[in-house]
This record gives C-alpha cells, structure tokens and sequence, in this order.
C-alpha cells in the first residue's frame, strides 16, 4: 500500500510535467533567466524522446508556463503539429527570452567578473561554479583578457 501511494503521489506531482507519449519527462522551463540552458535541454532531449516529431512540439508546450506559455500560445496548433514544431516553438521563444549576441556576450563577462565564493560554500562547488561561468564564456567565442587575469591574480594574491 505504502508503494502504491508513493508511486500515486509522484504521478500527481509530475503530471503536468511529462509527456505521457516519452518515457523521458519534457525538460522544464522553470526560471526564464535560464531560458538559454533550457534550450540547450530540450535540443539534447529531442535526441532521447520515443515522441514521433510532429508531437514534439506539443509536449513541450503543456509544460510551459507564465510568459513562455503565452509567447508558445501565438504559434498556431497547425505549425505545432509540423514535424519540424519544435524549431518553430524554439523560434517563437527566442525572439522572447534570448538576449542579442551583445547582450549575451556582456552577460557571460558579467558572470565572470562576479564570480566570488560566498561564505559558507565549499571550494568544489565553487570551482563547478566558476567552470560552468568560464564554459559559458567561451561559448560566446571570447578570451579572458591577459590583463585581466594579471589584476585578479594579484587581488586574489592580497587577500
């Protein structure tokens, strides 16, 4: 009985979630500030999904919410249902949620140039951390400038 009414509860909770047509769940859009990450997800999950192509699409909208939901609502359920849905959806929601090369570009140095370890953190979840923001950084075809590493080498070198 116990098994049954944890299996029952985890069914509730992921209902909206997944798709009931893949037997791996629809990556979620739950901060729109990662909305790049999340893209990222779904390309990667398109390549797992048993989801037929021209369902794809579909799946991913009834796990959206907020502004994404409204943005993926003004594509007609008629592209939805394309076989190529999901790079119309993707289309739809960049024009929305990413940033234009200069923006993206100044967000990765940003990331970079704050990264500090709060109190409390360990150095591993620090260094994952500054690994993922450098990767990030790197993504956008940018160098972190000699000069640069000279003055944080001989701030961090001080303290």
């Amino acid at each position: 009985f116990i098994l049954f009414l944890f299996f029952f509860l985890i069914m509730v909770k992921t209902k909206n979630k997944t798709c009931k047509a893949s037997n791996t769940p629809v990556p979620i859009l739950e901060n729109e500030g990662c909305y790049d990450t999340w893209k990222g997800d779904i390309q990667r999950w398109e390549h797992v999904t048993n989801v037929i192509p021209s369902k794809r699409a579909m799946c991913i909208y009834f796990t959206l919410t907020g502004r994404a939901r409204a943005a993926a609502y003004q594509v007609s359920i008629p592209n939805l249902m394309k076989a190529d849905g999901v790079k119309t959806l993707l289309q739809k929601l960049d024009s929305i949620f990413l940033p234009d090369k200069d923006r993206q570009q100044y967000n990765a140095y940003h990331n970079m140039h704050k990264m500090m370890r709060e109190p409390g953190n360990s150095v591993h979840d620090f260094i994952c951390e500054y690994e993922f923001a450098y990767f990030r950084f790197q993504q956008e075809d940018m160098t972190w400038p000699d000069t640069a590493k000279k003055i944080e080498s001989s701030f961090s070198t001080k303290s």
